[in-house]
């Protein structure tokens, strides 16, 4: 497989020369001054929700009320597809109003016969169970809630070819766009969030029997270090006929949300705390996966997939650590996983497995976060009862850790401007190391209203 993957990015490189002999910048040029008289097609919407919390939240602070600005567009001319899908949440009435912002797709996208030339942020679908179980390896989550599938594409230069009975696939960039969301930030000494899913660090800490505060300073390193970071990989799909296909895939490549180191120690000269200092840094990681895939019948799928996450644990070696010391754990992880879906465009059933078979927590990541699931099962169901009313139910249950993850939605298309929907999450966490521990009082309820245009 690797020798067929090294004489595919071959093939894949002499087509990009091939296209450089063929003057393709011209082209290119030539296309893109046509895109004012091309076909375009864009959608926008405006969303206003309320959440009704069962207990109390584990932000402090937390808004129950949302608004969200969705913008969606699609534009060709020729050889040249634009595509952009941004999105803009805001909870007004939260301790911390800060907005939420996400761009899951911002590429242009360049097709010449067999091949696609694109560039931008763009999803890559390499492994679909990886969007069903959140795990955010490859693509990043938006981020927003962490019940959500919504993902966020890779930032590179990706070339696609079709050859005879396979695909093959190579993507390289300088440039890393970090997930976002959750996000935190630091006011007067204090670590907050405008999102209720985000995991804030300890505000106090026991010394000798006494709680005393905890006084956050955020050191920003420079944009460039987190921004202007190296990532590249390669897939390849053969179609084994029967409705079948399998694939390999690599990638070297930034991970996708922000490591932290720490640092601080005990002050009383003029007030008893504890000072820290915190500095965010970008960590590489090794992702090696293949998928196998197959119609069973006109509407039924299974898939199976293994995928194995090394990540570089080079740590930020700029930082410099005083008397206390708080670095990331690094956990090599991998997991398996598989689907059987029955899809018949009217309604949708998938059953679900994933088992983790590396990365042991040892220990709590005070500033990080954790595998979300041992060995867990789960299932999903969506039914339209009519071009207007229909409901969806994600049920995932860890056997080893017992977390159980609910959610539920309900959705009524008034007319082709309005929609009204009512959902709920649930959340059952009994283990204080599991992922889900700290979100466990974030049952809800909530109602949405959304105006498209």
């Amino acid at each position: 497989m690797i020798k067929t993957l090294i004489v595919t990015c071959r093939s894949l490189l002499n087509s990009i020369k091939v296209l450089s002999e063929r003057r393709c910048v011209c082209s290119l040029l030539v296309c893109l001054s046509s895109f004012l008289a091309s076909k375009s097609w864009a959608k926008g919407s405006i969303t206003y929700g309320n959440i009704q919390y069962l207990n109390d939240p584990q932000l402090d602070g937390a808004g129950d009320q949302w608004f969200d600005f969705s913008f969606y567009t699609k534009k060709e001319t020729g050889r040249f597809l634009l595509v952009a899908d941004a999105d803009l949440r805001v909870f007004p009435n939260a301790e911390s109003s800060s907005p939420m912002l996400s761009a899951s797709e911002l590429y242009v996208d360049y097709h010449m016969g067999r091949s696609n030339l694109s560039f931008g942020r763009r999803i890559l679908d390499w492994d679909p169970t990886e969007k069903y179980w959140n795990l955010g390896n490859i693509n990043s989550q938006r981020g927003f809630n962490l019940l959500e599938q919504d993902q966020e594409g890779v930032m590179a230069l990706r070339l696609t070819r079709n050859f005879s009975g396979f695909r093959g696939e190579i993507f390289g960039s300088f440039v890393h766009i970090p997930q976002l969301n959750p996000s935190l930030a630091v006011e007067d000494g204090r670590i907050v969030s405008s999102n209720p899913w985000a995991k804030l660090p300890p505000r106090s800490a026991g010394l000798q029997g006494v709680e005393i505060p905890i006084f956050y300073e955020l050191e920003m390193p420079a944009y460039k270090d987190l921004l202007l970071q190296p990532s590249l990989g390669g897939r390849i799909k053969v179609d084994l006929g029967r409705r079948s296909w399998m694939s390999a895939h690599y990638a070297w490549k930034p991970e996708n949300t922000l490591r932290i180191n720490a640092t601080g120690y005990y002050e009383q000269d003029t007030v008893e705390r504890a000072f820290v200092r915190a500095k965010p840094f970008v960590n590489h990681h090794q992702i090696g996966g293949a998928v196998f895939s197959t119609q069973l019948s006109d509407n039924t799928n299974f898939q199976a997939s293994y995928v194995n996450i090394k990540p570089d644990k080079k740590g930020d070696d700029g930082f410099k650590f005083e008397s206390l010391k708080i670095q990331p754990n690094y956990y090599d992880e991998a997991y398996a996983r598989a689907a059987l879906v029955w899809d018949n465009k009217i309604s949708t059933i998938s059953l679900n497995g994933i088992e983790r078979l590396k990365g042991e927590v040892k220990e709590d990541d005070i500033l990080g976060t954790k595998p979300r699931w041992k060995r867990a099962v789960g299932l999903y169901v969506k039914h339209s009862f009519s071009d207007a009313v229909g409901l969806s139910g994600d049920w995932k249950y860890d056997t080893v850790l017992k977390d159980i993850v609910l959610k539920q939605d309900a959705w009524w298309n008034i007319d082709k401007h309005l929609t009204v929907g009512i959902g709920m999450e649930l959340i059952q966490s009994p283990e204080s190391f599991s992922y889900w521990n700290y979100v466990r009082s974030n049952d809800s309820f909530y109602s949405s209203a959304t105006y498209s245009f």
